[in-house]
């Protein structure tokens, strides 16, 4: 996910829906937090809202921006397995598909 307080905005990063290029091309911009830290990564915006409810006391929620990306159901299918077949997540047991 991304937050702007100054630009007011959040996006809302979704499993395999190239959200990391769009985190990297809006983190550019000055006054943007970035809290991708393994935890944030694709949460519901419920619980978003939830864990960060101390912005409101700086930018009403329904002055913000929300959005989020969504990727053509097949296309994401595909590249949510092809994901799980790669090595680095051998020992997850529950997301491996190599064997």
């Amino acid at each position: 996910m991304l937050l702007s307080l100054s630009n007011k905005f959040l996006f809302v990063a979704n499993l395999k829906t190239a959200s990391s290029s769009i985190e990297r091309a809006f983190k550019r911009q000055r006054g943007n937090r970035d809290f991708k830290d393994g935890t944030w990564k694709a949460r519901p915006a419920h619980a978003i809202s939830r864990k960060f409810a101390w912005v409101q006391k700086y930018v009403p929620y329904e002055d913000f921006f929300v959005f989020g990306v969504i990727r053509e159901p097949v296309d994401w299918l595909l590249s949510l397995y092809n994901s799980h077949k790669k090595a680095r997540i051998r020992y997850t047991k529950t997301l491996y598909e190599a064997d």
